[in-house]
């Protein structure tokens, strides 16, 4: 048994009393915390292949990119067999073929130690050339892939890139765009010469 104590200052014996809270008690907070939750499963980064690597020159995933999303992150990073620095040539892949036609553009700057920067331009060639720096000690990219999929639009990239192969630092900033109207589900990284080690996560960007 329980008092119920009201405000003319009477009191009356009750059996039980009603603890629990509804949503409408809550007032506002509940609807904040739903607002909230819905906006945490409709925006940032969302994992949607990790791939291990293990001494391969060319590397292919296919049924990557989808509709889910429109642009994607790409990482990728490990070590390299050649003893001087090399690099990962770059193609988009479609329905299980290679998108190889002569219709990557690209522009990068470069430096390498301590020289100066120079400008290297890839047009009408068919890959991206250069998106990875490969070293043996250390090599890491970071790739933003857009419109992939869509094939109303050309799909472009910005990246960027550094390597160490023994005393040789060198390090990349990228740009792109493929000019064929296709929608691309997959991916390849051709090495240039002998073989990387590592890993590839590729990430969608959710409401983007």
């Amino acid at each position: 048994m329980a008092l119920r104590l009201y405000g003319d200052g009477s009191i009356e014996n009750v059996t039980s009393i009603n603890t629990a809270v509804s949503s409408t008690e809550l007032g506002y907070l509940d609807g904040v915390t739903s607002g909230i939750q819905s906006q945490t499963d409709s925006i940032g980064l969302v994992k949607v292949l990790h791939l291990d690597v293990n001494s391969s020159s060319n590397i292919i995933r296919n049924n990557v990119f989808s509709s889910l999303y429109r642009n994607y992150k790409i990482l990728f990073q490990g070590t390299g067999s050649d003893a001087a620095t090399q690099t990962a040539r770059f193609r988009l892949y479609s329905g299980g073929v290679t998108q190889n036609t002569t219709a990557y553009y690209s522009s990068r700057v470069y430096w390498a130690n301590a020289t100066n920067p120079s400008l290297n331009t890839n047009w009408g060639i068919n890959n991206w050339a250069a998106m990875s720096l490969i070293g043996t000690k250390c090599f890491s990219t970071s790739i933003d892939l857009f419109n992939p999929y869509d094939s109303s639009k050309f799909t472009t990239f910005n990246s960027i890139s550094n390597a160490q192969a023994n005393t040789n630092n060198q390090f990349t900033i990228n740009q792109g765009q493929h000019e064929v109207s296709v929608s691309a589900d997959g991916f390849q990284f051709e090495i240039s010469a002998g073989t990387v080690t590592g890993t590839i996560d590729v990430y969608g960007y959710a409401g983007v």
